[in-house]
């Protein structure tokens, strides 16, 4: 075989790129600029037509792009194009690229001299593609300069060039519209929310998720030590293929168990018309092994509790992994409609990496497997960005007592010496429902007495108040274990973890029920 150029492209700063608006056509279209640059745009260059077919393209997903050129021509042409025209078509857009020639086959330590070459290329301060001038106009959300066009409407004037590529890409493409919207009866005619004014009302709150793969790196290393030591490439290009078609059926599967019955049901309650074609959810990223989502915070505990165990599913049927697969974890964000999209994303993101940390110290004790979990908050008072911030605001307490009882698990933990110490998420719902119960029963008042024994059991100065009022709910032994009530002491040694906080919350959202 002769000489191979190894491409390797990488969009960085995604999440930076789609949330510097919290407009969510800008937010969507963003989403979609960053599939078009990264599986449509660099075989434009190359008029490519049919890339998904070309034994050369071995992977253009989640922002990566990785071509294995023959032709050195090819190779140059897309390096010194591509760059341009991402600045051009979606300005604001970070890119990195680098390339590696390799005499014969391609094998790890080619693939690895790539990935470093990237990472250093990565460290290089990009120059913006458009300074503007001193006197120009800059736009209020974003500080850059401002580029005005005829037929925008008059609040949307002072934007800049990013934004309004983004506008147009929310207009003019439909890759994600494809991935999120199954083809099944309930879904269709249905049109996705293009702006949360209209789409939540003022009293109601919203949810965002974020679900990302478990030890995809170590997976990867595995295989090219195990299984991709020979031609690795069509290995490559197979696996990222179904990584990818993987998370889109897993998400399709789990947007139709939760959401299928209640469009059937108002399809039914109009006579069988669409009289309201709004779907209940709105998709930002789905691709590779990550998925962003927003929708309403009814949802959003039945969404997670089935994408993970879907997801789970879904990769078993890779070929690559089938013994295995892979596991998700998640972190949901309920916020009001007006909270900056930027902070709540970047809450759910810091909620799902603080599961996957404590999912991942569990993987020797649970058989090599990263357990799925997920954490949440509900954003009540000042704006929060990170799981470090819950933790000292809402989680601690002066006493041997934690709100912390996350992360939730999809299953109960079979090593012995932790299931003791952790909560499944059919422990939070079943503690949901058991408080919903005790609300509807004739125990008066008990909502504001989980709320004054929540407060009270903070500080050790009103553990007495505590224990009284956990007195005055006249809650079985049973009933207060499930729900994590306790009574306290400042004798006592071993910490105490209750997930009561979480499961008022829960109950306490929008007055809807978020249970099945």
């Amino acid at each position: 075989m002769g000489k191979i150029f190894l491409y390797g492209g990488d969009v960085g700063r995604i999440q930076n790129f789609i949330k510097t608006t919290n407009k969510l056509k800008e937010i969507v279209g963003g989403s979609e600029l960053v599939e078009y640059v990264t599986k449509d745009l660099p075989f434009e260059i190359l008029n490519w037509s049919a890339p998904a077919n070309n034994p050369e393209v071995i992977q253009t997903a989640a922002g990566h792009i990785r071509i294995a050129f023959t032709e050195e021509a090819a190779c140059k042409l897309l390096v010194e194009s591509l760059p341009m025209a991402i600045a051009e078509k979606a300005p604001g857009l970070l890119f990195s690229q680098a390339v590696y020639a390799v005499e014969g086959d391609v094998n790890k330590a080619a693939w690895e001299a790539l990935d470093d070459l990237l990472r250093q290329q990565k460290n290089n301060t990009a120059a913006p593609s458009f300074t503007g001038l001193m006197s120009m106009q800059l736009s209020r959300r974003s500080g850059e300069p401002v580029i005005w066009r005829q037929g925008l409407k008059k609040e949307e004037d002072y934007i800049d060039a990013g934004a309004i590529a983004k506008l147009e890409a929310f207009d003019n493409r439909s890759r994600l519209l494809k991935k999120s919207v199954p083809e099944v009866d309930g879904f269709e005619g249905r049109e996705m929310p293009a702006n949360l004014e209209e789409w939540v009302q003022k009293d109601e709150w919203l949810a965002v998720i974020h679900a990302d793969g478990n030890a995809l790196g170590q997976t990867l290393i595995r295989l090219w030590d195990e299984k991709w030591t020979d031609d690795p490439l069509p290995k490559i290009k197979r696996f990222s293929a179904d990584l990818e078609q993987a998370t889109k059926a897993a998400f399709q599967k789990t947007i139709i168990e939760v959401f299928n019955d209640e469009l059937l049901n108002e399809k039914d309650a109009s006579s069988g018309k669409d009289d309201n074609k709004m779907l209940p959810y709105r998709s930002i990223v789905i691709g590779g092994d990550d998925v962003t989502l927003i929708c309403k915070a009814q949802h959003a505990l039945p969404f997670v509790q089935a994408y993970l165990k879907n997801f789970e599913e879904a990769t078993q049927g890779i070929d690559a992994i089938k013994e295995t697969g892979l596991t998700a974890c998640a972190g949901i964000a309920i916020v009001k409609k007006n909270y900056p999209f930027s902070q709540a994303e970047a809450l759910a993101e810091s909620l799902c990496k603080a599961a996957k940390d404590a999912s991942k110290k569990l993987r020797e004790s649970q058989g090599g497997k990263v357990p799925a979990s997920l954490y949440f908050h509900k954003v009540q008072g000042s704006y929060v960005e990170s799981f470090d911030d819950l933790d000292r605001l809402y989680y601690q307490t002066e006493n041997n007592l934690s709100f912390n009882a996350g992360p939730y698990f999809t299953e109960v933990l079979p090593s012995d010496n932790v299931a003791d110490s952790y909560y499944t998420i059919e422990d939070l719902i079943e503690g949901a429902k058991l408080l919903a119960k005790k609300k509807e029963s004739v125990k008066k008042g008990i909502a504001s007495k989980v709320r004054q024994w929540l407060t009270l059991s903070k500080s050790v100065n009103t553990l007495t108040e505590a224990n009284k009022i956990a007195n005055e709910m006249k809650l079985d032994a049973a009933d207060m274990s499930q729900l994590g009530i306790y009574y306290l002491s400042t004798q006592d040694k071993d910490t105490k973890i209750s997930p009561l906080l979480d499961i008022h919350t829960l109950s306490s959202i929008n007055k809807k029920p978020i249970i099945k």
